[in-house]
């Protein structure tokens, strides 16, 4: 069960900035140890974007696993792409793909969204 969900139009360095600043406020702020982990966990997310393609992150969901046990998710379109940001137990943060959307979906989307459009004339 999902804690906290907020839904964005794609998952970006600004998107995820704005909710860190929403969720755990100015850095340098005393943090209690759960917003703290929070902070450390969409920070390591943020630093994560530019290892998957833009379009990746269209269609993607990041859960986010903090100390507290609480569940925190970030969504953008259908969520195709699954992500879960965690502490592994050792001190290390990790983020862990847990579902890509297949390699024959997109040429498939884009042929249906233009038939279904009526863009295929």
């Amino acid at each position: 069960m999902v804690d906290k969900e907020i839904q964005v139009s794609v998952i970006n360095r600004r998107e995820i900035a704005k909710i860190i600043l929403k969720e755990c406020g100015n850095e340098g702020v005393e943090d209690d140890k759960e917003h703290a982990n929070t902070r450390r966990l969409l920070q390591h997310a943020l630093d994560y974007l530019p290892k998957e393609k833009d379009s990746v992150w269209k269609n993607a969901e990041i859960s986010i696993f903090d100390i507290g046990g609480n569940i925190f998710s970030i969504r953008s379109g259908d969520c195709r792409n699954k992500f879960m940001v965690h502490n592994n137990g050792k001190d290390e943060l990790e983020v862990i793909n847990t579902q890509r959307e297949p390699f024959y979906a997109k040429p498939y989307n884009w042929f249906m969204e233009r038939w279904t459009s009526g863009r295929h004339t």
